[in-house]
């Protein structure tokens, strides 16, 4: 069955394909995860610059497309933008948190089944790094990746104690009692208190209230994504990952 609809989405991956075109992989509202053919996208002429300036990752579109089930690569027909997140293009810190996002979101986004809900919150969590303040953009993607893991099926239990259960467990997704420092998926007290602090967070606008140190918060990152690893299957290293690890200033 074919349709013809329109739908928004974010680019999460751009491959060329050819001489002029690419293939773009991009997580849609209606659809969920398509791979659409632009035919001629990286052909410039007088009039246009073509379009492939709307197909980098991060970039949220309204796109009208073809749409076979059986199909592995759809076409679109028409695309503009859905939004402009103009700050992040121009900040070298919350464009890098951005590319991170969007690489760490194409390794844990599998399914093509349509996900709105997915789809509207990370639509929304970029319209808030657009307009963070420098704490909120670095401990943004903390309170992301574990979110994430929450959307994604693998929240983390809201059972941390000081008395009791004050270490974490990533790989059960659960805070206890018990701390062995040689197990590599436990975290220790102090961080097993930061992370109860952010995946309690409703709202990452406060964020900025967590005081996080540059070197904690790139441990914290590292244990986050051996969290995702634990959990998503083919979750690969992260080419992203060592700059965003450098550009935080405490």
């Amino acid at each position: 069955m074919q349709a013809s609809n329109i739908t928004k989405g974010v680019v999460l991956k751009t491959v060329k394909y050819g001489d002029t075109s690419i293939i773009a992989s991009i997580f849609t509202e209606l659809y969920g995860l398509r791979s659409y053919m632009i035919k001629g996208a990286r052909k410039a002429s007088k009039k246009s610059a073509g379009t492939g300036q709307y197909y980098q990752p991060s970039n949220f579109l309204l796109i009208e497309g073809t749409h076979q089930e059986q199909r592995q690569l759809q076409f679109i027909k028409s695309v503009q933008w859905a939004v402009i997140n103009a700050n992040i293009l121009q900040h070298v810190v919350k464009n890098t948190v951005a590319m991170f996002m969007v690489e760490v979101l194409s390794q844990s986004i599998k399914e093509t089944e349509p996900n709105a809900e997915l789809y509207d919150w990370i639509e929304e969590l970029f319209t808030v790094l657009n307009e963070a303040s420098d704490k909120q953009t670095a401990n943004l993607p903390l309170y992301f990746m574990l979110h994430l893991g929450a959307k994604l099926g693998f929240a983390l239990q809201h059972n941390f104690s000081m008395d009791d259960n004050c270490y974490l467990d990533i790989k059960n997704g659960c805070f206890v009692a018990s701390y062995n420092p040689n197990n590599g998926e436990l975290l220790d007290t102090h961080f097993a208190s930061i992370t109860n602090e952010i995946n309690k967070l409703t709202n990452p606008l406060s964020l900025a209230a967590i005081a996080i140190t540059k070197q904690d918060r790139n441990e914290l990152i590292d244990m986050y994504v051996l969290y995702l690893q634990l959990h998503v299957p083919e979750f690969y290293n992260l080419k992203s990952l060592p700059v965003l690890r450098a550009i935080f200033q405490d």
